[in-house]
């Protein structure tokens, strides 16, 4: 994928020193997705407080580590196909502060909303170590695994 054409589908969340989530970029694909431009918006205000608390840990999880992750979800006639990568940022200080990534949807019918997406699709998720891209499997995490696959 050539980077102009990855423009659209990239995400910056920037985690705060309460540990909150906030949007700081978003292409025009994560904004249509997600029905509004999503920009300056907590994760919490976007997906809702039961999705954040997953999504909080995943992100706080690839920070901390650090790790890269990788998300997609299983073709459904029904639904489109989500793939998403994501990894970690440092601030001017070199300290973990955000998470880039990029979500590619693959539209199958009309776009639902990315709640929706979060809410019914089941997502493979997977972890992996930097800078040696072994695959990890997160402590803590667990409760994400029966619902979101492994």
């Amino acid at each position: 994928m050539e980077i102009r054409s990855a423009l659209p589908c990239i995400w910056i969340y920037e985690r705060a020193d309460d540990g909150v989530f906030r949007c700081r970029l978003a292409g025009e694909e994560i904004n249509t997705a997600n029905g509004r431009s999503i920009q300056g918006l907590t994760a919490r205000e976007i997906i809702g407080p039961k999705f954040d608390q997953i999504l909080s840990k995943r992100w706080a999880y690839i920070l901390d580590t650090p790790a890269i992750f990788h998300g997609n979800t299983t073709n459904s006639p029904a639904r489109r196909v989500v793939e998403r990568m994501c990894l970690p940022l440092s601030d001017a200080e070199g300290n973990p502060r955000f998470n880039m990534g990029v979500t590619d949807y693959y539209d199958v019918v009309p776009m639902a909303r990315e709640s929706e997406i979060i809410m019914e699709l089941p997502l493979h998720v997977a972890f992996y170590t930097i800078p040696d891209l072994q695959r990890i499997y997160p402590k803590g995490l667990e409760e994400d695994y029966p619902r979101l696959g492994r």
